[in-house]
């Protein structure tokens, strides 16, 4: 076939046993339509010089195309239905009832009670809310299970049954009778603990659920900081919330639990009141560290005996390095100082520091000597302590720490904001 002008695509192959394809279209001018499919109706005519193309043709079966959406604002016409209600229902008409409130994440599980009390399993129960959307919901249903129940409850009854003897097992089997049975909603870990922490603190559960309310003044930051530890977890809190059974079957930590658990948001009120309590020691601390820091940097650029110290270490330090790249030195850095015990004798018996602390002495002699008032003079090297009495109890203050203290202090102040 001869090549198209314009460099387009070649035309398809002609259909077998169909008319043979048209020729190539004159340069500008329109492409002719595609051959009309065997067996089908025969293509529109071209629609003459700025017409509108013809409608597509109707659907399989009769079905009329669906109307075009309205122009939005547009008025509904006689006979059309209402539009569809918008996603989440209908909205609530003005004055109308207030809407029922939403359901919960995940239904309550109807509890199973047996006919006597029973040893505890103490699991780490998953909260409701967290149900969804794990292999609890869909892949693992108890209810499936097929329980003996009388052969459950005679292996783990927490009371034996009666035995046959007269008046005589009736007296014995009021003796062992002790009290109410505990519910034991807590693993005995927890609840251990939580008993222990909670004898310390000299309050009621109503006095402590008030205290912390109202933020008082009534506990120390030791007795917030043990409070802290043992306050309830979102996985305790459901536990002794839905219990339903007598008050006196509840240990101390349970009815602790309980108690905090009214609280509105119990652990931060917790949090806020331990910063209270220990910011103005907090403050006091890092104010005793940047104090001593600020007086320790003030005696060493005010010290005489350290300024002759440094005068001698840098005209040594330049004889010695004389004819070298470090020689001609206009000053150093301090932690030099630290190692001038590095330079040793010939002899290997002394040191540089033990030759300036020599030097140091003999100008003091020499003043001595030399002074006409009779008073001895103190070499340079003993000034250094009387000169400088902060510097040793500042070395003990790691400035990292206290950067971060105070970092942490700021934080805290955002937290209780």
């Amino acid at each position: 076939a001869p090549p198209r002008m314009g460099g387009g695509p070649p035309p398809p192959p002609p259909i077998p046993g169909g008319a043979p394809p048209p020729p190539p279209p004159i340069g500008g001018a329109r492409p002719p339509p595609p051959p009309p499919i065997p067996g089908g109706a025969p293509p529109p005519p071209p629609p003459m010089g700025g017409a509108r193309p013809p409608p597509p043709p109707p659907l399989p079966g009769g079905l009329a195309p669906p109307p075009p959406p309205p122009m939005p604002g547009a008025p509904r016409p006689p006979g059309a239905p209402p539009p569809p209600p918008p996603p989440g229902g209908a909205p609530r008409p003005p004055g109308g009832p207030p809407m029922a409130p939403m359901a919960p994440a995940y239904p309550k599980k109807a509890p199973v009670k047996p006919s006597q009390p029973m040893r505890q399993l103490h699991w780490g129960k998953l909260p409701d809310m967290k149900v969804k959307g794990t292999l609890w919901e869909k892949e693992v249903d108890d209810s499936k299970v097929a329980i003996d129940k009388d052969e459950l409850e005679s292996l783990f009854a927490t009371k034996q049954p009666a035995k046959a003897g007269g008046a005589d097992g009736e007296k014995k089997e009021d003796k062992k009778k002790k009290g109410p049975e505990m519910a034991n909603l807590l693993d005995a870990k927890t609840s251990q603990n939580t008993g222990i922490a909670r004898a310390r603190i000299k309050q009621t559960d109503a006095e402590l659920a008030e205290t912390l309310r109202t933020g008082g003044d009534g506990m120390d930051a030791d007795t917030l900081t043990s409070l802290l530890k043992i306050l309830p977890t979102e996985e305790n809190l459901e536990a002794v919330r839905d219990y339903d059974g007598p008050e006196e079957s509840l240990s101390q930590a349970e009815k602790f639990m309980r108690a905090v658990g009214k609280v509105p948001r119990y652990q931060l009120r917790v949090k806020c009141m331990l910063i209270r309590a220990t910011f103005d020691e907090k403050v006091a601390e890092i104010s005793e560290s940047v104090s001593l820091v600020a007086q320790a940097v003030k005696e060493v650029r005010t010290s005489p005996a350290l300024k002759k110290v440094l005068q001698m270490t840098l005209a040594l330090g330049n004889y010695l390095n004389g004819g070298t790249n470090k020689g001609a030195a206009w000053g150093f850095k301090l932690d030099t100082l630290s190692k001038l015990s590095g330079t040793k004798t010939v002899d290997n018996k002394s040191t540089l520091l033990h030759y300036i602390a020599g030097l140091l002495a003999k100008e003091a002699e020499k003043g001595n000597s030399s002074g006409g008032d009779g008073e001895e003079k103190t070499t340079d090297a003993v000034l250094l302590l009387k000169q400088m009495p902060s510097l040793e109890q500042a070395l003990r203050v790691v400035w990292v720490d206290a950067g971060a203290d105070v970092s942490a202090l700021r934080g805290s102040l955002k937290q209780v904001e």
